[in-house]
């Protein structure tokens, strides 16, 4: 009976036994095959493997039968991305977002745009993402890094102050930025203000700063 298998390949995957679930995944797969539920199971048993080519072929069948299952494209994503594939990767996210808008998708979209070197489309789905959930630091902090990128300074640093004047993470990163932006535009006044600051919390992280202020003047 392939329930029984899958069970049993159910056992071992809640503890952590992964080899030992596939050996009866694979059972319960022979039994019934194209059954989704093991189907999916087998592809994140293959995934904490480390076998991404075993685990995609997983994902991509449970796709064909359910193309609106989320987590399911999630995993096909990440596989994509583990292998530098960031047009597909994109495409899942763009996919998912067709059936509903999602700050997450749109997050992971923004980075998989950004190894893609597109500038434009990444800070789009940061902006995106931005709306849906607007106090989300992640999302502000790679938006401000988006715009520095693309040389948008004052945009950039606008988002950068969100986060050092709501004291919350990633606080030092924040204000480095803010002060190399301030030297940019010869406010250096300003630019050692935030070097003051950032002292205080991470002095490594402030002797390298201490450097590009230097050679900034």
């Amino acid at each position: 009976k392939p329930q029984a298998f899958f069970n049993l390949g159910l056992i071992y995957f809640s503890k952590n036994f992964f080899k030992k679930a596939l050996t009866f995944l694979k059972k319960a797969n022979e039994i019934d095959p194209g059954n989704r539920a093991t189907l999916y199971l087998l592809g994140e048993t293959y995934f904490n493997l480390k076998n991404y080519d075993k685990a995609l072929e997983c994902f991509l069948t449970v796709w064909h039968f359910e193309p609106d299952s989320e987590k399911n494209l999630y995993y096909i994503a990440d596989i994509y991305q583990l292998k530098g594939n960031y047009e597909l990767e994109a495409g899942i996210y763009k996919n998912i977002l067709s059936r509903r808008k999602s700050y997450y998708a749109y997050f992971r979209l923004g980075i998989a745009l950004n190894n893609l070197n597109d500038a434009k489309g990444e800070i789009d789905a940061y902006k995106n993402a931005l709306m849906l959930a607007p106090d989300n630091t992640d999302i502000i902090f790679n938006l401000a890094l988006a715009y520095y990128d693309d040389n948008q300074l004052d945009l950039s640093v606008e988002q950068f102050e969100k986060l050092i004047k709501n004291k919350t993470k990633p606080d030092e990163d924040a204000l480095y930025y803010c002060a190399v932006i301030y030297a940019k535009r010869n406010n250096f006044f300003k630019a050692w203000q935030y070097y003051e600051i950032l002292k205080n919390i991470n002095i490594e992280k402030a002797d390298e700063l201490y450097s590009v202020l230097k050679k900034s003047e």
